[in-house]
């Protein structure tokens, strides 16, 4: 095991990412330009009314896109640019190409987790039952040029993220996956292996949010994990005194990095 360096450790960020009561709660995976396989995995939210879709990713991004004429696939973002829904997921989900080139698969419903990521040769398959309070996580790898054993860890809750990047700069990915308790809180919990010169793994240790911490003021679970930019950021919603657990008002507030 592992510890990041300091300068990746987790960026906190605060957001409250609304959904429309006419969504369902879907799976993204996002593929970038000239990649045949994802990066990474994000819990999202999906909805359409009269042609409009909406995609609210977690962790606070979001796609607006409006119908264009020329056939049914075409539309426009929310900065006017062309966006096409291309064939190939069938009934599992829609895609969408995005104006930078990249990929969004919008996967339907929430049943077994089973994905496959990849980056720098590296490829990562994921498998959960994705269901109930306790699951196991079976993360495979391939590519490495000494140990390709399966990795396993019990979590709290199920899947709600997986993200491959090399912080750390050295030609190798790391693999960040969170996962989501199935308490009313949703809290977050964060599993990281980083890949050692291309031969083997080694599990990242990734410190939890401290309770008594600056950071963690206003912090009543709802997490979720992402990689922006060099950082390994983690967004919640803030709650303050009096709150509702269904109703926070904290707003976005923005804080030093760890």
């Amino acid at each position: 095991t592992r510890t990041l360096p300091a300068t990746l450790l987790l960026a906190i960020l605060l957001a409250a990412p609304a959904a429309r009561a006419d969504s369902a709660a879907s799976l993204c995976e996002l593929l970038p330009k000239g990649h045949s396989q994802p990066t990474a995995l994000r819990a999202c939210v999906f909805s359409q009314r009269q042609g409009f879709i909406g995609i609210q990713l977690a962790g606070g991004v979001r796609h607006d896109f409006s119908p264009q004429d020329g056939g049914p696939g075409n539309f426009t973002d929310a900065q006017g640019r062309p966006v096409q829904r291309v064939a190939g997921l069938g009934k599992r989900g829609q895609q969408f190409r995005l104006p930078d080139g990249s990929t969004l698969r919008v996967l339907w419903g929430s049943g077994p987790l089973k994905t496959t990521l990849a980056l720098q040769g590296i490829r990562f398959t994921l498998a959960s039952a994705n269901q109930g309070s306790v699951n196991t996580l079976v993360v495979t790898p391939a590519g490495l040029s000494k140990d390709n054993r399966p990795q396993r860890q019990q979590i709290d809750g199920t899947v709600s993220s997986a993200e491959l990047a090399d912080l750390d700069g050295d030609g190798s990915p790391e693999l960040y996956v969170g996962s989501t308790s199935a308490g009313s809180s949703s809290a977050g919990s964060l599993l990281g292996w980083a890949v050692n010169q291309g031969k083997s793994l080694s599990a990242v240790f990734l410190p939890p949010l401290e309770a008594a911490s600056l950071q963690a003021q206003g912090h009543q679970g709802h997490d979720s994990f992402h990689v922006e930019g060099q950082r390994l950021v983690q967004r919640f919603p803030v709650y303050k005194p009096g709150d509702s657990h269904a109703a926070p008002t904290g707003g976005n507030a923005p804080c030093p990095t760890a």
